[in-house]
C-alpha cells in the first residue's frame, strides 16, 4: 500500500517505510551480504533518524541515506520527496563532466544562449560555488547508492552540473593554469544536447564493423548476419543502455554450440530468505557458421544492468575480449518497492552470477584488458577504449 498523502511529521509512517524498505532487503535481496554495514546494525541506526526526520526535508534525507545503505544502483530513490524537490538543484551549466584521472573533467559542452564566462573541454573542475570538489563529494557519499568507485564517479559528476543558482562561480584549471569563471546554468530542459550517433552500426577502416549496441535491433542482426560473418574484425560500443534484449540473437552469431554463460539465484514467497542457486544457462546454438574473427567489447561505468548481462552473454565465445574500465557492478531483474508517501525505489531481486559462481554484483563485469580515458585524450578529443580495441583487431 502506498500511503499517498500520508504527512512526512507522522513517526508511525516514517519507521513503516524504514521496516518495509528493511524487510525487504533482508528477505529478498540477493546482495544483502554485500552491504557496507551488517544489514541488523542500519535497522539500530535508521531507526531514531528516522524518529526525528520530523519535516519533509529531513525525512527525504533520510529516505536518501536509508536506501544508499545497500550500495545496488537500482536501489535509488526513484521518486522526489516533497522536501528534496530541486535539493540538488533546478538549474543545469550546459556542460557534461566526469571523473577521470580523480579529477572532474568537462567531456562535452552543449549549445546555450547564455552569454558570459563558458567551459570548454579538458577543463578541470577545482571548486564549484566555493566548495572544492572533494568536499562535495564527501557531503553526498552518504546519499549515494553506489556500488563501486566507478559508480560512485558517474554518479557525483552528474550533480556537480547542478545548482540552485542562475550563476555558478568555478574555479578550474585550464591550459595549465588557475583560473576563475562565472558560468550560467539554465533550466535542463532548455539545455540543447549535444549532436549524437543515431547509426546502429557501421564500416570502419580495414573492413572493422563498429556497432552501437544501445541502438542496434534484432531485426538488423537477421538482415545483416551473412555480411558481418565476413568482416575483419567487430567492436561492440557496450557503453550505453540497449535498445532491444539481444542475449540470444547475437550470440548464434559467435558460438558454434550451447555455451553456459550465467547463473542466477532466487527466493520464494514460500521460502522467503532462503536462496538457491541455479544450473547454468546457455546460450549459442549447434552451428558450423559462426563467426571466426576477433570481437572486442567497449565497456564503462554506464555498462550497468541488461547492458553487463549482455556482455556476460557475448563473453562466452572465446574470441570475445573486453576493453575498457570497471562497469556498474548492478545486475540482475529489479523488484519495486512503495513507500509511505508515494515513494519508490526499487532492489536487485535475482543473483546474477559467472558460471563459476563469481559475483558480479558491486564488482561489475569480467574486462581483459583496462584501459581509462586521460585528461590528455579528451582534450585531444580521442576516445582511448575505441584506439585500443583497434589497435587489437588489426593486429
Amino acid at each position: 500500500k502506498k500511503y499517498e498523502n500520508v504527512l512526512s511529521a507522522d513517526a508511525g509512517f516514517r519507521l513503516l517505510a524504514l521496516f518495509r524498505f528493511w524487510n525487504m532487503i533482508e528477505y529478498f535481496s540477493p546482495y544483502k551480504h554485500l552491504t557496507d554495514s551488517k544489514w541488523d546494525a542500519v535497522l539500530k541506526t535508521a531507526v531514531p533518524e528516522m524518529i526525528l526526520s520530523r519535516d519533509d526535508r529531513s525525512y527525504g534525507l533520510s529516505l536518501l541515506k536509508m536506501v544508499s545503505q545497500v550500495k545496488d544502483a537500482h536501489t535509488g530513490l526513484w521518486s522526489v520527496p516533497k522536501g528534496l524537490i530541486n535539493y540538488y538543484g533546478k538549474y543545469r551549466m550546459p556542460v557534461e563532466i566526469r571523473m577521470i584521472e580523480g579529477k572532474a573533467v568537462v567531456t562535452k559542452v552543449f549549445d546555450s544562449e547564455k552569454s558570459g564566462d563558458k567551459l570548454s573541454i579538458g577543463d578541470v573542475l577545482i571548486s564549484k560555488e566555493h566548495k572544492k570538489i572533494e568536499e562535495i563529494r564527501d557531503s553526498l557519499w552518504a546519499y549515494m547508492s553506489t556500488p563501486n568507485e566507478a559508480v560512485a564517479n558517474r554518479d557525483l559528476a552528474r550533480k556537480l552540473v547542478t545548482s540552485n543558482s542562475e550563476i555558478v562561480p568555478c574555479e578550474l584549471v585550464r591550459d595549465g593554469r588557475p583560473i576563475k569563471v562565472d558560468i550560467a546554468a539554465i533550466p535542463s530542459s532548455q539545455i540543447k544536447p549535444a549532436s549524437r550517433d543515431t547509426v546502429p552500426f557501421k564500416m570502419l577502416d580495414n573492413n572493422i564493423l563498429y556497432i552501437n549496441h544501445s541502438l542496434l535491433r534484432a531485426k538488423m542482426i537477421t538482415e545483416n548476419m551473412a555480411n558481418w560473418s565476413k568482416v575483419k574484425g567487430i567492436v561492440i560500443d557496450d557503453r550505453n543502455y540497449p535498445g532491444d534484449f539481444l542475449v540470444f540473437k547475437l550470440t548464434p552469431l559467435l558460438l558454434t554450440k550451447p555455451t553456459d554463460f550465467v547463473r542466477f539465484s532466487s527466493t520464494s514467497l514460500q521460502y522467503p530468505g532462503t536462496f538457491v542457486m541455479s544450473s547454468p544457462l546457455q546460450v549459442g546454438e549447434n552451428t558450423n557458421d559462426c563467426y571466426q574473427g576477433k570481437v572486442a567489447i567497449l565497456v564503462n561505468e554506464d555498462t550497468q544492468s541488461s547492458a553487463e548481462y549482455h556482455v556476460m552473454a557475448y563473453q562466452a565465445a572465446s574470441n570475445v575480449k573486453v576493453f575498457g574500465s570497471p562497469t556498474a557492478g548492478a545486475d540482475g531483474n529489479v523488484s519495486s518497492i512503495e513507500l509511505p508517501g508515494n515513494q519508490r525505489t526499487m532492489l536487485s531481486g535475482l543473483g546474477i552470477y559467472y558460471p563459476d559462481q563469481r559475483e558480479t554484483q558491486r564488482v561489475g563485469i569480467k574486462i581483459d584488458e583496462i584501459v581509462k580515458p586521460s585528461i590528455k585524450g579528451i582534450r585531444e578529443g580521442r576516445d582511448e577504449v575505441m584506439e585500443k580495441a583497434l589497435e587489437y583487431l588489426n593486429k
